[in-house]
């Protein structure tokens, strides 16, 4: 077995090779024309913000130089062997960063110290972030100054570089080697890295490359040792590499700006149209409505990053991309995904984070094309453009919204693609998002190198859906079976019928501006432990009494994360009130129709030590049909009723003041087909 193993990888590595030199002559679109290098420098899009006469412009030159003479006071120590994984640079029990103090890695919650191999290797990854990052700021001094001292030390650690590369060996974070370490790098453990990291290096050496520091020799020994050996690395498993995937948009990216920095035609040609080039990754990975096929925000933006440098490089060499639908519908995704207070949901792997954050992104968004109003409204103001619901079937999301401004509510249903590796098995999850705030949340990742991002994050429990026996559902898509709006409300049903064998699940959402009518049918070929759960980021109140819970629900699928446990058993339609303070609340009525247990407790947030409250209502038998209405007006004025006929079908009403909302829902045998009555009483 070792030696057809052994064979097997020889083989890979042979084919992975050959790919690469075979790649750049050939791809699936074909460029037009041959790509035109100007004189250096030619990506004068890193250098633009230190341009013109403007107070601006003239306090980021005095910062950037001020930071630069930082750097030539004490330069760095060059690592000379290969890095490991970043996030092992962490203590997994705190999920904290560590920090360098009298030469030891500590955590700096904990004081735990880390001193073995993994560690160190990865605080060298550390260190050649920060080298690489003050290399590009001391070629952006010398454009703005031709000071020699800052090319002169960028020359230092190019050559040592250099000099040290090629005796790399590359390897992985799981310890492989060599061919074994397929997706791995030299300098660091990850050809995603490497891309990374190229991309800077190759933008300074393009920016200081009329410095006369430079002699024949060190130029040629960087130009073949470090850029073109880096390019060699990148994509030595090319043919074996996932196109789709956010890394080899990286790739792509890091293998241009090389291109660009050594004006190799060829290079430049294969990151753009070759077989797993940018061309073709637009076509691959990018969703109907733009958003990246890994249904994950952070990742989307990591992607475009990626891209945004690929079409830099290309503009570099005289090519245009802009006239490419996907690429400005990637831009278009994340607004049309952000809350009204442009918080974005942390779909699968992806982190909470703010769109204002990315603003950056569309300042070249509206430049490229500024035809479109939303990009430069963004781009100036910060503001998340005002959007009606949508239903966005390529990403399997459904985004209800109603009203606008402050008072703005937003429900979204997550019904269709698993979204990869980097998916998340919750399919007909719930986000909320009501009285300005996100309540009912995607716990999104942690971190990678946290055991609670497998243990919490990748289990079903850790989300607002059906847990089907304690097991956590298979990654399978869903589908939507209706997606309608009317006057003053938009509603979505989502299917998931494979996640669990012989068990379809399904759910109705109807949005007003003053609540959400929350609908679960589950129907299951044989007898099952049925778990609605919902976690909500606020503190809880419930009007049934539950009693302190011994041990665990289970020890396994994200359910042993889950403490402070209470239970009773409920007969009747109850409610829970989500204190969100200053006296505002929102209630959630639910109507099981009949007994459950229901569990109250704790669970976990965006960060380990957050704790973020649940409920979670337990049926053991072949369906569920749960009908729940999230109030938010704040005095739980709202009465609702709700029961379900011999045949399937929901009914449901909701007195709202002055309206009378009725609601019928055939889950059972037209889940495709929704009524909705509203009628004013005087």
């Amino acid at each position: 077995m070792l030696l057809r193993a052994m064979a097997m990888s020889l083989f890979v590595g042979m084919v992975a090779v050959g790919a690469f030199a075979a790649g750049l002559s050939g791809g699936n679109t074909t460029a037009t024309t041959a790509p035109v290098f100007g004189p250096h420098p030619r990506m004068r899009h890193v250098v633009a913000v230190y341009a013109g006469d403007s107070a601006a412009a003239t306090n980021a030159r005095q910062a950037l130089i001020r930071d630069a003479e930082r750097i030539l006071t004490a330069p760095p120590e060059i690592p000379s062997e290969g890095g490991q994984w970043i996030f092992y640079y962490a203590c997994p029990t705190h999920n904290a960063t560590l920090h360098l103090k009298d030469g030891k890695h500590a955590c700096p919650q904990c004081g735990k110290v880390y001193d073995d191999e993994r560690t160190r290797l990865a605080y060298i990854t550390l260190q050649y972030d920060r080298i690489d990052h003050d290399v590009l700021t001391l070629a952006k001094a010398w454009h703005v100054t031709r000071r020699d001292a800052f090319a002169a030390e960028i020359v230092r650690v190019f050559t040592h570089y250099a000099r040290h590369y090629p005796g790399f060996t590359r390897h992985d974070r799981w310890g492989r080697f060599g061919i074994l370490a397929v997706i791995g790098g030299r300098r660091f453990c990850q050809s995603l890295d490497e891309a990374v990291s190229i991309i800077k290096l190759a933008q300074a050496y393009d920016l200081v490359y009329d410095s006369p520091v430079w002699t024949p020799e060190t130029r040629a020994l960087v130009e073949r040792d470090l850029f073109q050996a880096t390019a060699d690395t990148i994509y030595a498993f090319y043919l074996v590499a996932d196109g789709r995937n956010n890394h080899m948009t990286w790739f792509n990216a890091g293998v241009a700006n090389v291109a660009v920095a050594l004006g190799r035609a060829d290079l430049l040609d294969k990151a753009i149209h070759g077989a797993k080039g940018l061309r073709w990754q637009l076509d691959a990975s990018v969703g109907a409505e733009g958003l990246w096929f890994e249904g994950t925000i952070a990742y989307h933006f990591y992607a475009l990053q990626a891209v945004i440098e690929t079409v830099h490089a290309a503009r570099a060499g005289g090519w245009d991309l802009s006239a490419d639908p996907n690429l400005r519908r990637m831009f278009l995704a994340p607004l049309r995904l952000a809350y009204p207070n442009g918080q974005l949901p942390a779909l699968n792997d992806g982190d909470t984070a703010s769109i204002a954050g990315y603003r950056q992104f569309y300042g070249f968004a509206a430049e490229t094309w500024p035809q479109e109003p939303r990009f430069r409204q963004f781009a100036e103001t910060g503001k998340v453009p005002e959007q009606s619901g949508e239903l966005l079937s390529g990403a399997g999301l459904a985004y209800l919204r109603q009203g606008s401004g402050d008072p703005a509510v937003a429900a979204i249903l997550d019904f269709g693609q698993h979204g990869g590796h980097h998916g998340h098995p919750d399919k007909l999850n719930l986000m909320l998002y009501t009285m300005g705030r996100e309540l009912f949340l995607d716990p999104g990742r942690l971190t990678y190198s946290c055991p609670e991002y497998q243990s919490w994050t990748r289990q079903t429990v850790a989300h607002n859906t059906v847990v089907v026996d304690q097991e956590s559902q298979r990654g399978v898509d869903g589908v939507s079976r209706l997606f309608k709006q009317g006057d003053g409300w938009s509603a979505v049903v989502g299917e998931a019928s494979g996640v669990y064998p012989g068990t379809t699940l399904r759910r109705l959402l109807i949005l007003t501006d003053r609540f959400l009518v929350d609908v679960f049918h589950v129907a299951a070929d044989r007898s099952r432990i049925l778990d609605w759960v919902l976690h909500g980021k606020a503190p809880l109140e419930s009007s049934v009494d539950v009693e302190p819970m011994a041990g665990t629900l289970h020890d396994k699928a994200g359910y042993q994360h889950l403490t402070d446990l209470g239970a009773g058993d409920v007969a009747e339609p109850f409610y829970v009130d989500w204190m969100i303070g200053s006296g505002k609340r929102v209630r959630t009525h639910v109507n099981a129709g009949g007994p459950v247990r229901l569990v109250t407790g704790n669970g976990i947030g965006y960060q380990l030590t957050e704790k973020v409250p649940f409920i979670l209502l337990r049926r053991e038998g072949k369906g569920l049909d749960c009908v729940a209405l999230h109030d938010w007006t704040g005095d739980g004025s709202l009465r609702v009723t709700s029961e379900a006929d011999r045949s399937g079908r929901f009914h449901i009403r909701v007195q709202d003041g002055a309206r009378n909302w009725r609601f019928a829902w055939d889950a059972a045998d037209r889940p495709e087909s929704l009524e909705v009555d509203v009628k004013r009483v005087q």
